[in-house]
């Protein structure tokens, strides 16, 4: 697939108010590719933190997130609960979605143009390397859809392959059938938590 733009560049720091507890682990700036993929997970670190700053899709798409298992993509067996809400001034309303599905992380369309802003994440993954417990994604989303409606979103997925023991070695984002246009994905790494 192409558009593999993780562990991008030499910059790395820490959050001084975390005590070096939180470091960047990589930065991605994916415009023009088809994905987002990032590797290098260590036990040095229990979670990793994704931040997503205005991920702009080419035409409005729907989001994707999953996690390759010991190398392979994993296509199946994901647990997934989100709730939704949204609100365009004139009207809101919100829904849930609890499913078994093929995602780790799934969304609305994603509106494409600057006024609609693009989405916005904070995601935490859990112990990406243990290969004794299942693996989590959660964390919450905010974006526009390409009618305005502004949506947040509360979502949470787990890795039901626990048994199989394997560890989580790549996270891949992506736009249904969309390159993105703009926005960034930072990953970092958080000891101790």
């Amino acid at each position: 697939m192409s558009g593999l733009v993780g562990n991008v560049g030499s910059r790395s720091g820490t959050i001084g108010e975390m005590g070096g507890q939180m470091r960047l682990i990589s930065k991605a700036l994916p415009s023009g590719t088809s994905a987002c993929e990032f590797t290098g997970f260590s036990d040095i670190y229990q979670n990793y933190i994704f931040i997503l700053n205005n991920l702009t899709p080419a035409s409005a798409a729907a989001f994707y997130a999953r996690a390759f298992l010991a190398g392979t993509e994993q296509t199946s067996a994901y647990l997934m609960s989100q709730t939704f809400s949204y609100t365009n001034s004139a009207s809101d309303d919100a829904f849930t979605r609890h499913d078994s599905v093929i995602y780790f992380l799934m969304t609305e369309a994603v509106g494409s143009t600057a006024a609609q802003g693009g989405l916005s994440a904070f995601l935490t993954l859990t112990s990406p390397t243990n290969t004794e417990v299942a693996h989590r994604l959660y964390g919450n989303l905010n974006f526009c859809n390409a009618s305005t409606y502004l949506y947040n979103a509360l979502t949470s997925g787990h890795d039901n392959n626990a048994s199989g023991g394997s560890a989580i070695t790549k996270m891949k984002f992506w736009f249904n059938g969309q390159n993105f246009t703009n926005g960034s994905i930072a990953m970092y790494g958080v000891k101790d938590a």
